[in-house]
């Protein structure tokens, strides 16, 4: 059974998307990559996506058969939301898939081949994986602002003090993710905010028993904007923080399979355009990642003393959940 990675466009050129669509197709990914395009700005973006066999599915209508009002409540974009509507909508027309990733596209790369990591889940119960941010939800302040603005007081006493989770690199298995999608799209439907979907994760989260959160140490993805942005270097982390090495987001020398919104530092936004846009011009070398709770192979004290560590890690977002 196949696996999907799944993501959405709107208004965004090939430049923006070439280092998604380029760093997946060099990860050794083996599975179907679709993505759902809502304005195109240019004949590149279908035409590369057709050179790197990614299905587009261009979307013209919204949940109820009309032409998108892509400017509606004053927004630049309705896609953060309609999105999770089509990708449910896709998951109904295509169920044979073993596990989804839903990602963001103009500011994700893929270091790593994400089916690897999904064979660390084969016997797991059917979830919804969020990956942490490594910041509580009270101390990521756009987050609880939203949150305590649309959700209410009562919602956000009940949970500012967990761990804040992305919405825009989550995966799991078809079924529940497809489940999930909408919910999203139901709860935040109604909400003229960028970025409402964030929130919505966070409160589906403390919800939904197939939901969890994934700790920042299980490898799976790197989020620069909580935790390598000097802007907001104030953030109090929850886990130890990730490195560069070389190019590639590490945690604890390992390489993250996805490395999430490097945009937000310059400097490295133009460092990783220039190694991901081009599949011939760069191919990741995989390394194993290690989720958090498991051992590495190290015997000295100090590898000891981290793989303890990951365990302690593991053990705090389960009693948080």
């Amino acid at each position: 059974m196949k696996n999907l990675i799944i993501g959405a466009s709107d208004n965004l050129s090939w430049e923006v998307l070439s280092p998604w669509a380029c760093s997946l197709a060099n990860s050794g990914f083996d599975g179907d990559t679709v993505l759902l395009l809502y304005r195109c700005p240019d004949r590149a973006v279908l035409e590369e996506c057709k050179r790197l066999n990614i299905t587009v599915k261009q979307i013209h209508c919204d949940e109820n058969g009309k032409p998108i009002e892509h400017h509606k409540g004053g927004l630049y974009s309705q896609s953060h939301k309609l999105r999770n509507f089509h990708v449910w909508q896709y998951l109904i027309e295509n169920p044979h898939y073993r596990f989804v990733a839903l990602t963001d596209t103009s500011d994700v790369v893929f270091q790593n081949n994400p089916e690897d990591f999904f064979r660390l889940y084969e016997r797991e119960p059917p979830s919804v994986y969020f990956p942490s941010e490594a910041v509580l939800i009270e101390d990521e302040k756009w987050v609880s602002e939203l949150i305590l603005k649309y959700f209410g007081q009562t919602i956000h006493e009940k949970v500012k003090g967990l761990v804040s989770c992305n919405s825009g690199t989550m995966f799991g298995t078809l079924h529940e993710v497809r489940d999930l999608m909408l919910h999203m799209f139901l709860v935040g439907r109604s909400v003229d905010a960028i970025g409402i979907d964030q929130p919505v994760a966070n409160v589906l989260a403390t919800l939904l028993p197939y939901v969890k959160r994934l700790p920042m140490g299980s490898g799976w993805a790197c989020h620069a904007g909580t935790v390598l942005d000097s802007r907001v270097a104030h953030y109090p982390l929850v886990e130890m923080r990730p490195t560069m090495v070389g190019g590639l987001a590490c945690f604890d020398g390992h390489p993250f399979v996805i490395f999430h919104q490097y945009t937000r530092i310059p400097a490295l936004a133009k460092e990783i355009r220039a190694i991901y846009s081009n599949i011939e011009i760069h191919k990741i070398q995989a390394q194993p990642t290690l989720r958090s709770g498991s051992y590495p192979r190290e015997r000295t004290a100090l590898g000891i003393f981290k793989a303890l560590l990951r365990r302690v890690i593991g053990k705090i977002y389960k009693s948080s959940i």
